[in-house]
């Protein structure tokens, strides 16, 4: 009991975790979250009250999203996946575990079944259910996209499995998409290209070789800029992407609307051209725009 006393001073109660719990915002009470958690262990310890079961129901409220630990200026919380579990401790202290869960259909490792319900229930569409039981974010796209192109014969699966495994890094994948995409187009110039550039240098030489492809069919009809400087952003050449860009944005391509959101530019995030662009997009809203779109930015 000492060593734990020993461990819970590295909390400096600073309530920094109480801002981001969502089980405090719908509670309000103060033993929900972190701190009021602590300063419940703190009574135990001094025998203030003995309700050991009470202590462990109020630690038990949690639906370890994490939200704590990230927010946490000490290091005092701490999150991690082990074993199976996902596992929340204090100080060193485990305070809440609960096994995660895995999809229906990839067998992916996911969330807790508890933090995928709350989820749920504030989206309406996040994971959902197959046979009572959680699919990935992957796998609900590709039913998504299954189910639309059964509702609309025009929509292609195909581009859009191609976009979510290219998000997801199935690189493989995401080139067998491209090319049953480029098969319905009847496009032998670019799946041409797009094998040989393959063949020559993986993935990101099939991505260079269709984007050359797509400026040379440029000079002779339209093909929208942005579809070009995506692909060279999927080769990693940094330069062609911003200049398609810069193009995308000067004739006004729809797609612009979602450059800050878009996966495939996260390696521009600190270029000062992108930046001047998403100001050029979103105008005075750009700060606010790129502050939520780096929220919801996967994390290492």
């Amino acid at each position: 009991m000492h060593e734990l006393e020993d461990q819970l001073v590295v909390c400096m109660k600073c309530g920094m975790c109480q801002s981001v719990c969502p089980v405090f915002d719908q509670t309000g009470r103060e033993a929900d979250v972190t701190r009021g958690k602590l300063a419940l262990l703190d009574g135990l310890m001094q025998e203030l009250f003995k309700d050991p079961d009470g202590v462990f129901e109020r630690l038990n409220k949690c639906l370890l999203c994490g939200s704590c630990a990230a927010n946490c200026p000490t290091g005092a919380m701490q999150i991690e996946d082990r074993d199976g579990e996902r596992v929340l401790s204090l100080c060193g202290t485990t305070l809440n575990r609960e096994a995660l869960t895995y999809c229906a259909l990839c067998h992916k490792e996911m969330e807790p079944f508890r933090y995928l319900e709350y989820v749920r229930k504030k989206t309406r569409r996040v994971s959902p259910l197959v046979d009572n039981r959680p699919i990935c974010e992957g796998c609900a796209r590709q039913a998504a996209a299954t189910a639309m192109q059964a509702r609309v014969p025009q929509f292609s699966m195909h581009w859009f499995f191609a976009q979510v495994h290219w998000q997801q890094g199935l690189f493989d994948e995401a080139l067998q998409e491209h090319k049953r995409e480029l098969e319905l187009r009847n496009e032998p110039v670019l799946l041409t290209a797009l094998e040989d550039g393959f063949t020559a240098a993986g993935p990101a030489g099939a991505m260079r070789a269709l984007a050359e492809a797509l400026v040379d069919r440029a000079a002779d009809t339209y093909v929208d800029p942005f579809e070009i400087a995506e692909t060279y952003a999927r080769a990693g050449m940094v330069d062609e992407t911003l200049l398609w860009l810069d193009r995308a944005v000067t004739y006004g391509s729809y797609e612009i609307t979602y450059m800050a959101f878009q996966p495939e530019f996260d390696a521009l995030r600190n270029e000062s051209q992108f930046l001047e662009l998403l100001e050029r997009v979103y105008g005075k809203r750009s700060r606010e725009i790129i502050r939520i779109a780096d929220q919801y930015r996967p994390r290492e």
